[in-house]
């Protein structure tokens, strides 16, 4: 069974019960703001979070039905599956597991204010579930910028090392080290050239690689 498809399959169960915490609380936000059908809002959601939870039942069912040479389209080689499953997919990932500690902390925050804080119970009712929304919407937000912003750009960052009196023939002397790259379907000849040029641009004298994965 290929990697993707283990790393896939692992990650789904437990983002299965983030999914429900998550929507559970997005829901009775939602619920609580607008005046909105309970029984078609939540069907409404239970498909948005079907629709961005379908690549690991599709990359399942179409690894059983083909076997391994699926995987290379799971891996960037085919632009439609990206775009409407591994895409939606990963992202909500990584919104849904900021938003489980932000909702983790409300709620702590929403015991300790019913247990304890009782002159501000009826305010806190109201500005609740805004709170909810709000939070969902900023780190949705958030995500998606950084995620694109750091898929599709190549970050320098320097360091300057100080060196003992007896290595000082070092000085000058530039190292570096390549870190995070992912060569697969969605990378190009033209990415790999203007990588490897932007490096070379800094005229290192030493190049050092670390965290490459290659998916061939």
């Amino acid at each position: 069974m290929p990697w993707t498809l283990v790393a896939v399959l692992i990650i789904s169960l437990p983002l299965a019960g983030i999914n429900y915490f998550v929507g559970r609380m997005i829901f009775r936000a939602l619920v609580g703001l607008f005046s909105w059908n309970r029984s078609r809002l939540k069907l409404w959601m239970i498909g948005i979070h079907a629709f961005l939870n379908l690549l690991p039942v599709v990359f399942l069912f179409a690894y059983l039905i083909a076997g391994r040479g699926v995987a290379a389209a799971f891996s960037g080689d085919n632009y439609l599956i990206d775009f409407f499953l591994s895409y939606p997919f990963w992202i909500s990932l990584v919104i849904m597991i900021q938003l489980l500690a932000l909702f983790i902390l409300l709620e702590f925050l929403d015991f300790s204010i019913l247990r304890f804080v009782r002159p501000l119970r009826e305010r806190w009712h109201r500005w609740k579930p805004l709170a909810v929304i709000g939070l969902s919407a900023f780190v949705a937000l958030y995500s998606v910028i950084v995620i694109v912003r750091d898929t599709w750009s190549v970050r320098i960052v320097r360091h300057e090392i100080a060196l003992p009196k007896d290595l000082e023939c070092l000085r000058g002397f530039r190292i570096a080290e390549i870190s995070d790259v992912q060569g697969d379907g969605r990378t190009t000849y033209d990415d790999v050239r203007q990588y490897v040029a932007k490096v070379n641009s800094l005229s290192p004298d030493v190049v050092g690689c670390s965290t490459i994965s290659l998916d061939v």
